[in-house]
């Protein structure tokens, strides 16, 4: 994803939510409509194989991992696959696709690379190390953000597992923060901000690449703003 005009790009957190439930085909479908700069989602794998698109493991009582998809489809019927995802996507809009597992890396590489998504249509993103530095290695050029929610030794995190940037929790982030983590080459993606002010400022602080929110329409009045349109 690039970003040549130097403001932080806007990503729809599960799509845009304030649309469609989170996850699904017409939240992703609307956040594309109101011309997000991407779409953040959540990569789970069932019994089967399949990637689906969902943050929590469960489905009601259904553990994803342990369920074949045609039985959570039954569950839910508005339950998304990462196929079904990049077919939408592609060429219309930036993808921040997070790795909620260790162990599935190389499938979701090898899917992108068929489906002919290049290092600049999207980012991996996971809490787990261990998926970064596995994703790494099976796409060597994609870029790949550490997600962290506190502040123990994230350059030290950021080194060990390879990663492209850090991804963080909007309560670490103040501009030293932002300054020490850019200043090492570890741009800034910052989640989950709803509020416009805190937007703003966001907006306006060296360091900061993409900042994730469910609040779409307000964080691109604040987008706008930043870039003197």
């Amino acid at each position: 994803m690039t970003n040549p005009t130097g403001v932080p790009l806007i990503g729809a957190h599960r799509g845009a939510t304030a649309s469609a439930p989170e996850n699904t085909m017409a939240a992703f479908a609307a956040a594309i409509a109101l011309r997000a700069d991407f779409i953040e989602t959540d990569i789970r794998r069932t019994a089967d194989r399949v990637l689906v698109l969902h943050h929590d493991p469960e489905i009601g009582p259904l553990k994803i991992s342990t369920t074949p998809f045609a039985s959570l489809q039954i569950a839910d019927p508005n339950l998304a696959t990462l196929e079904d995802l990049l077919h939408l996507a592609k060429g219309k809009i930036g993808l921040d696709l997070e790795l909620k597992e260790a162990g599935y890396e190389p499938q979701v590489a090898t899917l992108l690379r068929d489906r002919q998504f290049t290092p600049d249509a999207f980012v991996i993103t996971s809490f787990l190390e261990s998926a970064v530095r596995q994703f790494k290695e099976s796409y060597r050029e994609a870029k790949c953000g550490l997600l962290i929610e506190d502040r123990s030794s994230p350059e030290t995190r950021l080194r060990r597992c390879g990663a492209d940037f850090v991804a963080a929790e909007d309560s670490l982030v103040d501009p030293a923060f932002a300054r020490r983590l850019a200043a090492k080459n570890f741009p800034v993606w910052v989640w989950t901000v709803n509020d416009p002010v805190r937007i703003a400022a966001l907006l306006a602080t060296p360091g900061i690449e993409a900042i994730v929110t469910d609040a779409l329409h307000l964080a691109q009045n604040e987008q706008t703003r930043a870039r003197g349109n």
